[in-house]
């Protein structure tokens, strides 16, 4: 009974999230993973992506894939980055302290980064390892409503 008491509870928010948005135009996104090693972007396969997907806004990596691909993460250059144009670039990293710093630094050195709208228009979110870069859980509610926060200003409580 505890079990359907939270499984429950759980699709309940996740469908308030969603009713939140339904009468928003689809924001159009990249999520983009950096760690030590570079920058991806992530497919549907992946957490953030697949969240993304099922709030309905238009990730653009996806445009660039055969639908085919198991992989959580693709190689996704600046320059297809710079030809998509996305309004908001989600950041998902690990060392968040680390990768922050990194990011705004290359965001600084490499002109590229200044045409895009999601730049010009301070749209570039890092979120938190926790919710976004592992399987939330039970907390992908929250993360969810964090992503609707965060693309179209709506605060969902639960």
């Amino acid at each position: 009974d505890k079990a359907k008491a939270v499984i429950a509870t759980y699709e309940s928010n996740i469908q308030k999230v969603k009713d939140a948005i339904k009468n928003q135009q689809p924001a159009r996104i990249a999520v983009l993973r950096a760690t030590g090693k570079g920058v991806t972007a992530e497919t549907d396969e992946a957490v953030t992506a697949s969240m993304v997907k099922e709030l309905g806004m238009t990730n653009v990596v996806t445009s660039h894939l055969d639908g085919t691909t198991k992989d959580k993460t693709v190689p996704y250059s600046l320059e297809t980055l710079t030809a998509d144009n996305p309004d908001i670039i989600f950041v998902t990293m690990g060392k968040e302290e680390e990768i922050t710093k990194a990011m705004k630094q290359a965001m600084t050195d490499n002109p590229a980064w200044a045409n895009l709208k999601a730049v010009q228009n301070n749209r570039v979110i890092y979120l938190p390892s926790k919710l976004f870069l592992l399987n939330p859980g039970l907390q992908t509610p929250e993360a969810m409503a964090r992503l609707v926060k965060e693309a179209y200003g709506i605060d969902v409580t639960f």
